[in-house]
C-alpha cells in the first residue's frame, strides 16, 4: 500500500464516528475551566481544558476535536483571534465553535465573535441545561457527518473494486504492449478521479532500482511495475486529482499496477513465442513458386489479425516426375509455435510422400498415420491435389478440408465437394478416397484454409457463397487472385488465411523454369523437360539423350557460388522447327574440373549427347546452350 503524504490519514478511518466526542475547553480562568467541566462531565465526553489562546491551537494540531468552548476575553490571544487561527487552518475549518462572554448585553461582540467563525454565543453566567443541549446537538451533528462520509466513501470504494475488476479483465485480454499502457492508463484515471496519468515500460533488463517506490504528495501518486517475478518492469504516474490523492487511491492503483505488470510481462512472452512462430512458419512457407510446364501458380499467406496467435496454416508446390506437380495446402488445428512445429512436420512429410512416388490418397494415409503418431493429440486438415499437365487430369483427397473452387473457362464457378475424409489424427481408421477432376485449357483451381471464408456470426455455406462472388469477380491470373480475395475477404478475420491458385494454361512451345541453386532440384527440371520433349515428339532415345545433358548443365549451374542477390538457376527451352535449345543459366562463376569421380567429364559428356553445346562464362554468370535435332521435328507434334 502506497504511504500517505505527511500528515495525510485514510478518509475512512478519520468519518468513522468516535466513541467519545473530544471537547475543547478554553478559559484563562480556572475556576470557569473547572465550572465547564462540572457542567459537561455527564454527557461522558473527552474534556481537554487549557487556558490560553496558543495552548488551545497546541490542541487542535495534537488532535481531533468535536466542538471548541471559547471564552471571549482573554490575555494575550483573545478568543476571536483564536477563532480566526482555527478557522484559517484547512483541518480545523469546519470545527463548530461555540463563544462564552460576560458582555451578553453588546451586539458589537455577539457580531464580532460570528465574524470570527463561531457558530453559537453563550452569556456567562452560563445555564448548564442550555449548554449540555448545545454541545450534545454540535456532537450528534458530527457524529451524523461522519457516518454519512463514512458511508460515502466506502460506496466510493466499493465502486472502486468494480472498476478494479473490470479493468483486471480487460487489461489481462490485451495481446499488445500498446493496448495494455493504453487501458491501464485509462482505468488508473477513472477509478481514482484523476486528469493525468502516464504509463512508463523499462527495457527488457532495467538496471536494479531504476524504478522507485510508491510514493504520494496528494498532487501526485506514483507506483512502481513490477513483474510476478520481482523484476521492475516499470512505473505508473497519476496527477491533477481534485482535493489530492489518498492513502485508499495508493492502495487501490498498487493493486491495478500489479495486474497491468502482469499483463504486460505475459504480452511480451506472447509476442517473444509468437516471433519464434511467425519466423518458423515462414521459414517453412516457399520463398518462392516452382515453374511448372503447362499451369500458371500463385500463392498468399497473411497471419491472423493483432492480438490473434499464429496458426498452423500452411502450403506447398512439388515438382514431380513426367513434368506433373502435387499442391498441398494444410491447416494444424491449435496456435502458437507448437501449431508452428506439427505444421513444418507436415509440410516435410508430404513432400517426401509425395517424391516418393504416392498418390494423393496415399499421401495422406502416411500423413495421417504421422500426426496420430505425434506426442499429444494434434489434428490437421488437409487437401493435397496430383496435377498433370499434359492431359489437364486433377486427382485430390480431403481431409476435413473445405472443398477447392473450380473456375471453368467461360467464368462459372463451382464447389468440389468430392473427396472428402474426416482430418488428420481423428479417425484409426480413415479412409481417404480419391476424387478425379478433367480440367479444360484456362481453367483455375482455388485451394484455401478455413480463415478465409469462417466467420462467427456466419455459416459455412455463407461464407462458401461469399466466396465464390468473389472468385467470380477476380481476375484470372492465379497470383492476383489469390491477393484479391485476400482483400476482399480478409476483412475482420481472427484466423490465418493460406491460398493456393492454379490454372491449366497447356503445355507451350517454349519453356522458362527458374530453380534454387540445389542439386536436389534437378530431377524436378528434368522431369518437366522430359514432359515438354514429349509432347514435342521426342523419342524415348532422344528423351533420354537430351534430359542427361540438360542434368549435367543444371547440376554444374547448381555447383557455381551464385551472386547473393539472384539465388536461381534458369533454364529455357524452345522449339525452333526441328531444333530443340535449352539454354541453362546460372549467376555464377564457372568451377574448375575436380578430380577424382565421373565429375569434371560433364562438358565431353553433353558435348557427345547434343549436336551443339555452347558454354558462355561471363562477368555475371555462365550460360551453356544445347542444341540437337529431333529425328521426327514437328511432324510428330
Amino acid at each position: 500500500m502506497a504511504p500517505a503524504p505527511d500528515g495525510q490519514t485514510d478518509p475512512i478511518a478519520t468519518a468513522a464516528p468516535h466513541a467519545r466526542a473530544r471537547v475543547l475547553l478554553v478559559d484563562d480562568r480556572a475556576r470557569d475551566l473547572m465550572t465547564l467541566q462540572a457542567v459537561l462531565e455527564p454527557l461522558g465526553h473527552e474534556l481537554v481544558p487549557v487556558r490560553s489562546g496558543e495552548a488551545a491551537l497546541r490542541e487542535l494540531l495534537r488532535g481531533e476535536f468535536t466542538v471548541v468552548i471559547l471564552d471571549v476575553e482573554m490575555p494575550g490571544m483573545d478568543g476571536f483571534e483564536t477563532a480566526r487561527y482555527v478557522k484559517s487552518i484547512e483541518r480545523t475549518r469546519h470545527l463548530p465553535i461555540i463563544f462564552l462572554t460576560a458582555h451578553g448585553d453588546d451586539p458589537a461582540y455577539a457580531f464580532r465573535g460570528y465574524e470570527a467563525g463561531a457558530v453559537d454565543y453563550l452569556t456567562k453566567p452560563i445555564t448548564p441545561a442550555i449548554l449540555r443541549s448545545k454541545v450534545g446537538v454540535f456532537v450528534q451533528l458530527a457524529e451524523t457527518t461522519a457516518a454519512l462520509e463514512r458511508a460515502r466513501l466506502e460506496q466510493h470504494h466499493t465502486t472502486q473494486l468494480e472498476e478494479l475488476a473490470e479493468a483486471s479483465v480487460a487489461i489481462a485480454r490485451t495481446r499488445s504492449l500498446a493496448q495494455a499502457i493504453e487501458l491501464t492508463e485509462e482505468w488508473a484515471r477513472k477509478i481514482v478521479g484523476a486528469q493525468h496519468s502516464h504509463m512508463t515500460l523499462f527495457g527488457s533488463s532495467p538496471e536494479p532500482g531504476r524504478a522507485r517506490k510508491a510514493h504520494a504528495t496528494g498532487a501526485e501518486l506514483a507506483l512502481p511495475l513490477t513483474s510476478p517475478d520481482g523484476r521492475e518492469m516499470g512505473t505508473i504516474q497519476l496527477s491533477g486529482k481534485p482535493g489530492g490523492f489518498t492513502l485508499g487511491d495508493g492502495a487501490i492503483l498498487r493493486q491495478l499496477a500489479q495486474m497491468a505488470a502482469a499483463a504486460v510481462d505475459g504480452v511480451r512472452r506472447y509476442e517473444h513465442e509468437r516471433g519464434i512462430a511467425d519466423t518458423l512458419q515462414r521459414s517453412l512457407l516457399p520463398e518462392r513458386l516452382p515453374d511448372i510446364a503447362g499451369v500458371a501458380v500463385g500463392a498468399r499467406y497473411r497471419a491472423g489479425g493483432p492480438g490473434v496467435d499464429v496458426g498452423g496454416d500452411w502450403y506447398d508446390v512439388i515438382p514431380l516426375s513426367g513434368g506433373r506437380a502435387g499442391l498441398v495446402l494444410g491447416d494444424v488445428m491449435g496456435k502458437g509455435l507448437p501449431a508452428a512445429i506439427v505444421m513444418g512436420q507436415l509440410r516435410t512429410a508430404a513432400r517426401a510422400y509425395a517424391l516418393d512416388g504416392h498418390g494423393p490418397a496415399g499421401v495422406t494415409d502416411r500423413l495421417d498415420a504421422m500426426v496420430r503418431a505425434l506426442d499429444g493429440n494434434h489434428m490437421a486438415t488437409m487437401i493435397y491435389m496430383a496435377v498433370d499437365p499434359a492431359s489437364l487430369e486433377v486427382r485430390f483427397t480431403r481431409a476435413g478440408h473445405p472443398p477447392p473452387v473450380l473456375v471453368r473457362p467461360d467464368g462459372s464457378v463451382s464447389v468440389l465437394e468430392g473427396g472428402g475424409s474426416v482430418p488428420l489424427g481423428v479417425s484409426d481408421e480413415p479412409d481417404h478416397a480419391e476424387e478425379t477432376v478433367q480440367l479444360e485449357p484456362g481453367a483455375t483451381l482455388l485451394l484455401y484454409s478455413d480463415g478465409l471464408i469462417e466467420r462467427r456470426d456466419e455459416s459455412i455455406d455463407t461464407g462458401l457463397e461469399k466466396l465464390r462472388a468473389a472468385v467470380a469477380n477476380g481476375p484470372a491470373a492465379p497470383d492476383a487472385l489469390c491477393q484479391h480475395l485476400l482483400d476482399t475477404m480478409g476483412e475482420e478475420r481472427s484466423d490465418d488465411v493460406a491460398l493456393l491458385a492454379l490454372k491449366a494454361t497447356g503445355v507451350a512451345d517454349r519453356l522458362q523454369l527458374a530453380i534454387a541453386p540445389d542439386p536436389a532440384a534437378v530431377r524436378g527440371v528434368r522431369e518437366q523437360v522430359r514432359a515438354w520433349l514429349a509432347e514435342r515428339g521426342a523419342g524415348e532415345e532422344e528423351l533420354a539423350e537430351i534430359t542427361s545433358a540438360l542434368s549435367e548443365a543444371v547440376t554444374n549451374a547448381t555447383e557455381h557460388p551464385s551472386d547473393t542477390k539472384r539465388h536461381t538457376v534458369e533454364v529455357r527451352t524452345q522449339l525452333l522447327d526441328d531444333q530443340v535449345e535449352i539454354t541453362v543459366r546460372d549467376f555464377g562463376g564457372w568451377r574448375a574440373p575436380r578430380g577424382g569421380g565421373d565429375r569434371g567429364r560433364g562438358l565431353p559428356l553433353m558435348e557427345a549427347l547434343m549436336d551443339s553445346v555452347v558454354v558462355d562464362p561471363g562477368d555475371e554468370g555462365t550460360e551453356v546452350i544445347l542444341k540437337r535435332r529431333l529425328s521426327g521435328g514437328e511432324a510428330n507434334l
